[in-house]
């Protein structure tokens, strides 16, 4: 449904956020370079969310895990893309993003069959924490 070109300069970062759950699932297709991702499921994003609960916290990875009762062990999820990979998560997947080599590829959403039954989960979790599911979580800032 949606296609855009994305280009990242090495040694780049974007912090832990979710992106709007009405336009379903992300992807990205690299071409080219190398990019670490980081993903939580919007079910242990609890743990991600600061006091307040409208930010997401951006912890160092050993942070997450070795904090309180380590309850983030086995909760987060990495996968290494390089040139010619593709990666897709589910609508309301927390994700951070490192680019360690130059990258250029195409991302975008797509509505998969499965993301309805997704969407009905994920809708309440917003709305109980006073989140706009069609704004997403970036830092605070409702996109």
């Amino acid at each position: 449904r949606v296609l855009f070109r994305s280009a990242s300069r090495e040694m780049t970062y974007t912090p832990f956020h979710q992106d709007p759950i009405y336009e379903g699932g992300g992807w990205m297709w690299l071409a080219d370079g190398q990019k670490l991702w980081t993903l939580a499921d919007f079910e242990h994003t609890d743990d991600l969310l600061d006091p307040v609960g409208r930010n997401l916290r951006d912890d160092p990875p050993a942070s997450l895990l070795h904090r309180e009762d380590y309850r983030m062990w086995g909760r987060l999820r990495q996968a290494w893309i390089e040139g010619g990979d593709f990666l897709y998560f589910p609508p309301g997947c927390s994700h951070r993003v490192q680019t360690y080599r130059r990258c250029i590829g195409l991302g975008g959403y797509a509505v998969l069959p499965t993301d309805q039954e997704r969407r009905k989960k994920i809708v309440p979790w917003y709305l109980e924490r006073g989140l706009d599911p069609a704004g997403g979580i970036w830092r605070g800032d409702r996109t």
